[in-house]
C-alpha cells in the first residue's frame, strides 16, 4: 500500500506555480468569504516563501478584487493583515 503525503506538502507545491496559485485565490475569492480568502492568500505566500512587497501575485489580486467589486478598505485590511502575518513569522 502506498503511504499517503501530507495534505499542506501537496498543497504547498500545488500553490509555488504563479498560475495555479492565483486560480486557487480566484477560487477563495469566489466563495465570499474574507476569512477563507484571508487563509487562502496566506497559503500562497507561504508556498512562494517571499515577502509580500516582492510578490509578483499581488497587483494581479489587487486588480482582480477590485474587478470583483471588493472595495478598497477591504483590499487594504487583507493586505495589512497578511503584512502583519508575515512579520509575526
Amino acid at each position: 500500500m502506498a503511504k499517503s503525503v501530507p495534505f499542506e506538502r501537496v498543497l504547498n507545491n500545488h500553490l509555488q506555480d504563479p498560475e495555479r496559485a492565483m486560480s486557487y485565490l480566484k477560487s477563495a475569492l469566489e466563495e465570499d468569504d474574507p476569512q477563507l480568502f484571508n487563509a487562502a492568500l496566506q497559503d500562497v505566500i507561504q508556498a512562494q516563501s517571499q515577502p509580500l512587497t516582492v510578490m509578483p501575485t499581488i497587483p494581479k489580486l489587487i486588480e482582480s478584487l477590485q474587478r470583483h467589486g471588493v472595495g478598497t478598505e477591504i483590499i487594504t485590511a487583507i493586505i495589512t493583515d497578511l503584512h502583519n502575518s508575515i512579520n509575526a513569522a
